[in-house]
C-alpha cells in the first residue's frame, strides 16, 4: 500500500516523473519534477483529472482498465502547453493500491523529447534513403564478400526484368552473361586476398543479362568494400548504356550514310561519262541492228539497263543531298513485271517464281527507280534465303480495301484503298530476335561480303516516305511473307517516258567539249550520222581558243561542265559575252557546285543530266537552233 509521506520520501528529489492516478484517472500524487514540466504547484495538479494535460487520452484509459487485472503495462503521452512545443513523456504503469485502500495505478516515467525528435530523424533519414534507393533512375545491386545479393531496387527490377524477391539471397552472377559470371567469385576472393581489383573502385562498361537471356550494356561502378555488421559487402551502381549505344549506332549509320553520299558525288561524273559511252554505242548499233532480230532486241534490254542505272545514280545522288524524291502518279504493274524479268534471268531454276498481278490497278503516286529498289531488295532477300535448298518465290500484286479488317495493321494506316505488294518464300524464316531487327541499318544475317544489311533498312524507309507500311511475318523453318501497303490515289497515271519523235537531219556547226575521249566519240558519231559538223574539243580553254579565232564559226556549243584547266561554265561566260545569242548545253554526270537555274539565269540554254540519250540531246539541239 502506498501512501503520499511515502511517495515524496522516495520521489521528491528524482529527476524523473512520478505519477498516481485513481481507478477514474483524478491525480491523487504528483512529484515536483512533473509539477515543473506541468507549470503548476503541487495544489494545481492534485485532483485534475490527468487527461486534461495529456493527448492521447485513451493510453492512458487503456492502463486504468488493466487495474482491474493487476497487469502492469507501458504507455506514453504528449504534455500540450500553449505557445511551447509538445513534450513527450514514456511511463511504465503497475497497479498499486493508495493509502485510503483504493486501486490506483502508479506511473513512472521520463521526458523523451530529444529521443522520440532523434528517432524521428533516423526514421526520416531511413525513408529518404528508401525513397532514393528505389526511385534513382540507376539499378543499386549490394552483395556481400560471397556475391550473394542483399538489395535490389526498382531499377534493377526494370533492368534485369527479376523482381527483388527472385534474387535476393542468390549469387550476383545470375546476371552475368558467360564467362564472367563463372569467375565472378574468383575476382571477388582474388580482390579480398590481394587487393588487385580489375572492377572494384573504377567505372567501366560492361555485358549484363537480362532474365530472358538477352545482352544489356551497362556501365557498372562498383565500391569498393564497406562494413555491415562485421561483414564485408560491396555495392554496384549500373547505368544501362541501351539507348546510348542505339544513338552511337544511329550516328555511326548517319556517318557512314554521308560518307556513301560524298563517295556517290565522287564517282557520279565518271560512272555516267561510262553510261553515256554505252549509251551511245548501242543506240549506234540500233541503227545498224535488223528490224525485228534479236541483236535488235537484246540492244534494247541493254537500253533499259543504262536506263536504269541512270535512275539509279541519280536516287543516290538525290539520297546524298537529302532532296525529296521526284514522285508521280504511276502504274505499278509495269515495274513488278519488269523487275521479274530480271530477277528470273538472275535466280537459278532451283528456284521457281510465280507471279498474280491485277491488271486492273489503280495509280500510285511512286518514285519508280525506289519502288523498283524495293522488289528487287525484297526478292534478293528471299532468293537468299532459299539458295542452298530451292524452293518457290511468289510474288502478287492486288487491291485491299482496308477497314481495320488486318490484325496485323491495325491502327498503322488510314482506312482506304491499297496497292498490296506480295512476296513470299519458302526458305529459312526467321526466329522473332531476328525478325524484330530486321529493319535496323547495318544488321545482317548473311556472311560477310554478300551483304551490307541496308537493304530492308532502305525497303522500309522508301515505304514509309511513301505513307505506306511493311509488314512481315516469318516462322523458323517455315519460310517469310513481306506485304508492302502502297497508298491508292484517284488519279490518273501520267505516261512513262514518251517516245520521242524522229529528229530533223542538220547541217550546223557544233564544238562537242568534254574531257572523256570515250564519251566525246561516241557523240561525234552520233551527231555526224544526224549530219551536223562536229569539232571536238578536250576541255574548255581548247574550244575557247578556237571560238576566239572565229567567234562566228560555230552555230552551237555542248559541253561538260566539269573539266580539267577551265569548267564548262566558266568556258560559257566567256563565250556569251562575245556571242550573247550562241546556244550553249551544258551536260553534267553530277555537280554540286552549279544547278540548273543557275545556269539558265547566266544564259546557258539548257543542262542535261548525262548519260544523255540520242533523242534526248538532238531535240535538244533542234530546240535551240531552230
Amino acid at each position: 500500500m502506498l501512501n503520499t509521506a511515502f511517495m515524496k520520501e522516495a520521489f521528491g528529489s528524482m529527476q524523473a516523473i512520478a505519477l498516481v492516478l485513481d481507478a477514474r484517472g483524478f491525480v491523487l500524487f504528483a512529484n515536483p519534477f512533473l509539477c515543473a514540466l506541468l507549470e503548476r504547484d503541487e495544489a494545481g495538479v492534485l485532483g485534475t483529472l490527468w487527461s486534461q494535460f495529456c493527448r492521447p487520452a485513451q493510453d492512458f484509459e487503456s492502463c486504468l482498465a488493466r487495474l482491474q487485472v493487476r497487469e502492469t503495462s507501458r504507455c506514453e503521452c504528449r504534455l500540450e502547453k500553449e505557445n511551447v512545443d509538445a513534450t513527450q513523456l514514456r511511463f511504465q504503469a503497475n497497479p498499486v493500491v493508495w493509502e485510503d485502500g483504493a486501486p490506483a495505478v502508479l506511473l513512472i516515467g521520463e521526458d523523451v523529447t530529444e529521443r522520440g525528435l532523434m528517432e524521428q530523424a533516423v526514421q526520416e533519414n531511413e525513408n529518404l534513403r528508401s525513397l532514393v534507393f528505389d526511385h534513382t533512375l540507376d539499378s543499386l545491386i549490394t552483395i556481400d564478400q560471397s556475391g550473394k545479393v542483399l538489395t535490389f531496387n526498382k531499377a534493377a527490377e526494370k533492368m534485369f526484368g527479376y523482381q527483388a524477391a527472385d534474387v535476393l539471397g542468390r549469387n550476383v552472377a545470375m546476371l552475368m552473361p558467360n564467362p564472367h559470371a563463372d569467375r565472378h567469385d574468383d575476382y571477388i576472393d582474388q580482390y579480398l586476398r590481394t587487393g588487385n581489383a580489375k572492377i572494384i573502385g573504377k567505372g567501366r562498361e560492361v555485358t549484363a543479362r537480362h532474365k530472358d537471356g538477352s545482352p544489356i550494356p551497362v556501365l557498372l561502378n562498383v565500391s569498393r568494400e564497406a562494413e555491415l555488421e562485421g561483414e564485408k559487402v560491396f555495392v554496384g551502381v549500373l547505368r544501362d548504356l541501351s539507348k546510348e549505344k542505339y544513338v552511337e549506332a544511329q550516328l555511326r549509320q548517319a556517318q557512314k550514310m554521308e560518307a556513301i553520299g560524298t563517295l556517290a558525288g565522287g564517282i557520279a561524273h565518271d560512272f555516267n561519262n561510262i553510261l553515256g559511252g554505252i549509251f551511245g554505242y548501242v543506240e549506234l548499233m540500233l541503227e545498224d541492228a535488223e528490224e525485228g532480230s534479236y541483236l535488235q532486241d537484246d540492244l534494247g534490254e541493254m537500253m533499259k539497263a543504262c536506263m536504269r542505272g541512270k535512275e539509279l545514280v541519280q536516287q543516290i545522288l538525290t539520297f546524298s543531298r537529302q532532296e525529296q524524291p521526284q514522285r508521280k502518279p504511276a502504274q505499278l504493274q509495269p515495274i513488278i513485271k519488269e523487275s521479274l524479268k530480271l530477277l528470273r534471268a538472275t535466280i537459278p531454276t532451283t528456284i521457281d517464281i510465280q507471279s498474280e498481278i491485277d491488271p486492273d490497278l489503280g495509280p500510285v503516286v511512286i518514285d519508280p527507280t525506289q519502288i523498283h529498289q524495293v522488289m528487287m531488295n525484297l526478292c534478293t532477300n528471299a532468293y537468299h534465303a532459299m539458295r542452298n535448298t530451292g524452293g518457290c518465290l511468289q510474288v502478287s500484286l492486288k487491291k485491299v480495301d482496308y477497314q481495320g479488317q488486318i490484325a496485323n495493321i491495325a491502327n498503322a494506316l488510314p482506312f482506304g484503298c491499297y496497292a498490296a505488294l506480295r512476296v513470299e518464300d519458302t526458305g529459312e524464316g526467321m526466329d522473332e530476335a531476328t525478325r524484330q531487327r530486321i529493319y535496323d541499318p547495318f544488321f545482317t544475317t548473311k556472311r560477310l561480303g554478300e551483304g551490307t544489311g541496308m537493304g530492308l533498312s532502305v525497303v522500309h524507309g522508301i515505304v514509309q516516305n511513301h505513307e505506306g507500311l511493311i509488314t512481315v511475318e516469318s516462322v523458323l523453318g517455315h519460310g517469310s511473307v513481306f506485304i508492302v501497303y502502297l497508298p491508292l490515289k484517284g488519279v490518273a497515271a501520267v505516261d512513262g517516258e514518251r517516245d520521242e519523235q524522229p529528229s530533223e537531219m542538220g547541217v550546223e556547226r557544233i564544238f562537242l567539249v568534254d574531257d572523256d575521249a570515250f564519251l566525246r566519240n561516241v557523240q561525234q558519231r552520233l551527231l555526224a550520222r544526224q549530219g551536223y559538223h562536229v569539232r571536238l574539243f578536250t576541255n574548255g580553254l581548247e574550244a575557247l581558243e578556237a571560238f576566239e579565232d572565229d567567234p562566228y564559226g560555230v552555230d552551237l556549243v555542248i559541253s561538260d561542265q566539269t573539266m580539267p584547266k577551265m569548267s564548262g561554265m566558266e568556258m560559257a561566260k566567256v563565250m556569251l559575252r562575245r556571242r550573247g545569242e550562241l546556244p550553249i548545253i551544258l551536260t553534267t554526270g553530277y555537280s554540286d557546285v552549279i544547278q540548273p537555274e543557275d545556269v539558265t539565269q547566266m544564259g546557258v540554254r539548257e543542262m542535261l543530266m548525262k548519260p544523255v540519250p540520242k533523242q534526248m540531246m538532238l531535240a535538244a539541239i533542234r530546240r535551240h537552233l531552230s
